[in-house]
């Protein structure tokens, strides 16, 4: 039996491996980590006894960097190809592909042949990518087809990333492959440096650790707050070390393990070893499992979507106020993208290394001051987000709007709320209020924001729908979406499960739209009508809708438990 690792670079090719028929004398597992988390994954299965790993582009050439066993990479058929081509081909113009020679070259005979307006861009090293994008953007390209790491680049300069995945028989080649080359190779040792007699006398909580997480030296105080070294081992934890050790500057992370939250502050303390210093800035409960403020680390670009003039015009308007430092007003319907926005003007003013402090303003209290200050004081720059401002009471908005104001001149400050009221004191800020038109009155980009999540489902499902044909997409436009962005997304999301063609039909639409009674459903549209039963679902089924439909979170919501929930959906 050869024990075969798989380590996919996105979630697609692990969801096509699963539904391949493995050889008798093949043990297959699939794990899903891109570049050095791939590395850590690899490390970690040559340690396990894995005879061979199969991974994919950047990701496989890693690996074999750092593994002395086999390591087979999955090459990119012509079928692959054109798969993602046809998925795009609504974009006629504005389009690209970065990728080595051996995908270039056949990518622009499948163009020609199928008279595709395609720019090839060919690489002979990763390195090259950030450059030629940042060139691509310049000309005025808006879409770029990649690997993963073209897709990640393109997707942080604010470009449209689109996947090259990988079908079930570029898979299958890779496993016979692997059955030809199987042997088996020794282990390589490392050694690390540590610093442990002026480390220990740091007063405050502080741990050293190496690239892959492992704990090198802890302190005393980190050890009270952390005996178990738990932290360690959770995702965030890691992605934190890496980002220090790529961006060799200080990085914020918050982590939450065991009910409690943990603001970090890591910093690179030698390059040459690869050892990245953590430091514990804050820690707090999380009461009743909701968070009153968080941090986000390494924000996404997520861009705006659509080629209407409120689209242009917002565009406009968020260089204007991501210049300024005064206090931002996003007002709009909930699930039109207000917290996209208050990204986008971070990163115009920032960058992805300066983090994101959101505060819930439905949960603020005075309490809530303490923590904030802490969080605060540790940062050099960044952007404070308060959602649902209008949620907040006078007294506690007022003190929080100005100790915020004080910090204008390193933090920028953008409060999201549903409609302005004749309190709020934003007379003055005429000029740095942004109002998010529903997507009824934003119709033009609807069918932009259903191909953007179809390429996401693409992209994380292995999804082959690659669009919608002209029927469905007529009957789709004539709805008002009350629920907006998040109502749409989860109508497209569940087409693209139910859809066996490459194309949405108008039927597969009638079925989704009956089935939830998505269409035209608010919770204004909530009548009285029937019986007590009848009702109940009907609220059920709203809030299924505003929550994505999530069950754990609807039931939630509705104070019962995931199990009762279900049984009330199927109760007739």
């Amino acid at each position: 039996m050869i024990k075969v690792l798989l380590i996919a670079p996105y979630n697609g090719l692990a969801e096509t491996a699963k539904n391949i028929e493995v050889p008798a004398d093949i043990q297959l597992d699939t794990t899903v980590a891109n570049l050095d988390e791939g590395v850590m994954k690899a490390k970690r299965a040559e340690e396990q006894g894995y005879d061979v790993i199969i991974s994919r582009g950047g990701t496989a050439a890693l690996i074999q960097e750092y593994v002395s066993i086999p390591v087979v990479h999955i090459e990119i058929t012509g079928y692959d190809m054109l798969r993602v081509f046809t998925l795009i081909s609504g974009v006629k113009s504005g389009v690209a592909l970065v990728g080595f020679k051996n995908i270039s070259e056949g990518s622009a005979t499948i163009c020609n042949i199928l008279d595709f307006d395609v720019k090839m861009v060919t690489i002979r090293s990763s390195n090259e990518v950030k450059t030629n994008l940042e060139r691509l953007k310049q000309e005025g390209f808006t879409v770029v087809i990649g690997d993963v790491i073209t897709v990640e680049v393109a997707q942080r300069l604010g470009l449209r990333g689109v996947l090259i995945t990988s079908g079930k028989e570029a898979v299958m080649n890779a496993i016979d492959e692997a059955k030809r080359i199987h042997h088996f190779f020794r282990r390589v040792n490392y050694r690390h440096h540590i610093y442990k007699q002026a480390f220990n006398e740091m007063p405050l909580p502080v741990m050293l650790v190496n690239e892959e997480g492992n704990v090198l030296e802890q302190n005393g105080s980190f050890a009270e707050v952390d005996p178990a070294k738990k932290l360690v081992h959770v995702d965030s934890f890691i992605h934190l070390v890496r980002r220090v050790l790529e961006q060799e500057q200080t990085q914020w992370e918050e982590i939450e393990c065991e009910s409690r939250i943990y603001q970090l502050q890591g910093f690179l303390v030698s390059k040459t070893e690869r050892i990245v210093g953590i430091q514990l800035n804050a820690t707090t409960y999380k009461p009743d499992g909701q968070q009153v403020i968080s941090l986000m680390s390494e924000p996404e670009n997520q861009p705006l979507i659509g080629d209407s003039d409120r689209v242009h015009e917002l565009e406009e308007k968020i260089g204007h106020v991501a210049a300024s430092d005064e206090m931002t007003f996003l007002v709009g319907e909930k699930g039109t993208g207000k917290f996209t926005v208050a990204k986008q003007i971070h990163l115009k003013r920032f960058d992805q290394t300066a983090p994101i402090v959101v505060i819930q303003g439905s949960l603020f209290t005075n309490k809530s001051f303490s923590y904030l200050e802490k969080i605060l004081h540790s940062l050099t720059n960044g952007t404070v987000i308060v959602k649902n401002m209008d949620l907040i009471s006078s007294e506690i908005k007022k003190d929080l709007i100005y100790r915020l104001i004080g910090l204008s001149n390193r933090i920028k400050v953008i409060t999201l709320q549903e409609e302005l009221r004749e309190t709020d004191t934003v007379s003055n800020y005429d000029d740095e209020i942004i109002y998010l038109p529903p997507l009824r009155e934003r119709k033009k980009d609807i069918l932009a924001f259903i191909d953007y999540y179809l390429t996401e489902m693409h992209m994380e499902k292995g999804s082959e729908t690659v669009g919608v044909n002209d029927e469905a997409a007529r009957y789709l436009l004539q709805y008002d979406w009350k629920g907006n962005l998040p109502e749409l997304r989860s109508v497209v999301k569940q087409l693209s499960c139910l859809t066996r063609g490459y194309y949405i039909d108008v039927s597969d639409v009638k079925k989704v739209m009956n089935k939830d009674n998505l269409a035209n459903e608010s919770v204004e549209s909530l009548t009285i009508n029937g019986t007590l039963k009848e009702m109940e679902k009907q609220i059920i089924q709203q809030v299924l809708m505003e929550e994505n439909q999530n069950q754990t979170k609807a039931a939630k919501r509705l104070g019962i438990n995931r199990s009762t929930l279900w049984r009330k959906l199927r109760d007739e």
